[in-house]
């Protein structure tokens, strides 16, 4: 069947079913009846952890950038901006150490671990690049404030 945009309703109620199809996987344990979505403490802390070569130099220099920015006033945004980039890293190494434990997703594969890792590391990358590009707009097209912010990164770079 098919739903044609223009030919819906104002409001509609649309019930989608399934006949079935696809193989089912066996479960691998219990699940759990109270779930801790949040894992405790494992003892391999993810500070620990040390970064891939990729991430290492953008966690040291947006880590130098808001070291940097701790005191200027008027970088609220660019602030902001940082702290998401590097949660984003520390996200990384949070999650490549994270054990999900059984019976919240299907048996995560050394592969399907890798994927979801790449993933993580790709996101770190693209909050980074993200700001660098930032300023370097800045240092070329930027106000005062811009420029001088332009310039404690280019030294938070060195």
């Amino acid at each position: 069947m098919d739903l044609l945009f223009d030919a819906l309703p104002e409001t509609a109620n649309i019930e989608i079913t399934t006949e079935g199809g696809w193989p089912e996987e066996a479960s691998v344990s219990i699940y759990p009846i109270k779930p801790a979505l949040v894992p405790k403490k494992a003892t391999n802390q993810p500070e620990n952890k040390e970064l891939p070569e990729t991430l290492k130099k953008p966690y040291g220099v947006l880590s130098a950038m808001e070291r940097s920015l701790a005191n200027v006033s008027g970088a609220e945004s660019e602030r902001a901006f940082l702290d998401v980039a590097i949660k984003s890293i520390e996200n990384y190494r949070q999650r490549s150490v994270m054990d999900p434990g059984p019976g919240y997703y299907r048996p995560i594969t050394p592969e399907r671990e890798e994927g979801i890792n790449q993933f993580y590391e790709r996101t770190a990358l693209t909050m980074y690049h993200g700001f660098v590009k930032r300023m370097e707009r800045y240092a070329a097209k930027g106000d005062g404030r811009q420029r001088k912010i332009a310039t404690l990164f280019s030294t938070a770079q060195k």
